[in-house]
C-alpha cells in the first residue's frame, strides 16, 4: 500500500527526473521526431511486404500490426531495462552512493526512478498511435482498450529484474569507488 510518505518520495524522484529531462529539450524533441520517423518507416515497410494469406483473418493490416506491436514492445523493453539503466545512470553521474546513503529504502529509489520512464513512454505510445491514426490511417475503431490497459498494467506487475539490479549494485559501487 502506498503511504503518504512513500507518495511524497515517489513525487520527489519523479520531479527530479522530469526536471532533468526538461533540461535537455533538444533530446526530448528529437525523441518525439524519432517516433514519427519510425512510424513512417514502418508504414512504407508495410507497403513493401506481401500480406500472408493467414493474416487476412485478422484484418490483413500489417501496418496496424507493426504500430501496435511497437507500442507494447516499448513497455516490454522498459520493464526489462529501466531498473538496471537507472542504476547505471546514477553510477555514471556519481550520485549512486549519495542516493543509497539517503534515508529512503533502496526499493523505493529503484522503483521511483522508473516512474518517469513509464510516464514518458506512455505519452510516447499515445502520441505514436495518435500519429499513426492521423497521418498514416491506422484504424483504431475496433481496438479493445480494456484489454490494452490490462496488458499494460500486467506488464508493470510482472516480476521485474530488481533482484538482478540490486545484486549488481554493490559491485558497481565498488568498481566506481576503485576508479576514483
Amino acid at each position: 500500500m502506498i503511504t503518504a510518505v512513500l507518495a511524497r518520495q515517489f513525487w520527489a524522484i519523479l520531479k527530479k527526473d522530469v526536471l532533468l529531462e526538461y533540461s535537455y529539450r533538444l533530446q526530448f524533441v528529437l525523441n518525439l521526431a524519432g517516433v514519427f520517423l519510425e512510424l513512417a518507416m514502418f508504414f512504407f515497410l508495410a507497403k513493401l511486404v506481401k500480406m500472408p494469406a493467414r493474416m487476412e483473418q485478422y484484418g490483413g493490416n500489417y501496418f496496424a500490426f507493426l504500430a501496435v506491436g511497437l507500442a507494447f514492445g516499448q513497455y516490454q523493453w522498459i520493464s526489462l531495462h529501466t531498473f538496471a539503466q537507472s542504476l547505471r545512470e546514477q553510477q555514471v553521474m556519481g550520485t549512486l552512493e549519495m542516493i543509497f546513503a539517503s534515508p529512503m529504502r533502496p526499493e523505493t529509489l529503484i522503483v521511483g526512478s522508473s516512474l518517469w520512464t513509464y510516464l514518458f513512454e506512455t505519452i510516447v505510445i499515445v502520441l505514436n498511435l495518435g500519429m499513426a491514426a492521423l497521418f498514416f490511417g491506422l484504424d483504431l475503431s475496433n481496438a479493445n482498450l480494456l484489454s490494452a490497459l490490462a496488458v499494460a498494467a500486467t506488464d508493470r506487475l510482472m516480476p521485474q529484474p530488481r533482484a538482478h539490479a540490486a545484486r549488481h549494485a554493490p559491485s558497481a559501487q565498488a568498481s566506481h569507488a576503485d576508479s576514483h
